[in-house]
């Protein structure tokens, strides 16, 4: 299992199917959207140490710019790394471990 280190989070692109007949250049069909498949350990800011796991979980979608992601291959996988900085937001979504608090 792969496991980012420090500040960074591995990403999967989240494929959105595009309905109806409108045409999109192709530097536009690219998704910023992501969910998150593995944490590293901790982030410095302002001198603290946070945890990732107290920013974003592991399964939550976020939006990351093209231009902050290192894409890579990962046992076959394309999969894209980014340092939790530069997350730009995340979709509400109900995870187990948010549920059960």
């Amino acid at each position: 299992m792969f496991k980012p280190i420090l500040d960074r989070v591995l990403l999967r692109k989240i494929e959105e199917k595009q309905d109806g007949k409108v045409i999109i250049p192709d530097q536009f069909h690219e998704s910023s959207k992501y969910e998150i498949v593995a944490l590293g350990d901790f982030a410095m800011f302002g001198g603290v140490r946070v945890p990732l796991s107290d920013i974003v979980e592991v399964g939550e979608r976020v939006l990351v710019g093209h231009y902050n992601i290192e894409p890579c291959e990962i046992d076959g996988e394309k999969l894209f790394l980014t340092r939790v900085q530069d997350i730009r937001g995340r979709e509400h979504v109900a995870l187990k471990s948010r549920a059960a608090a």
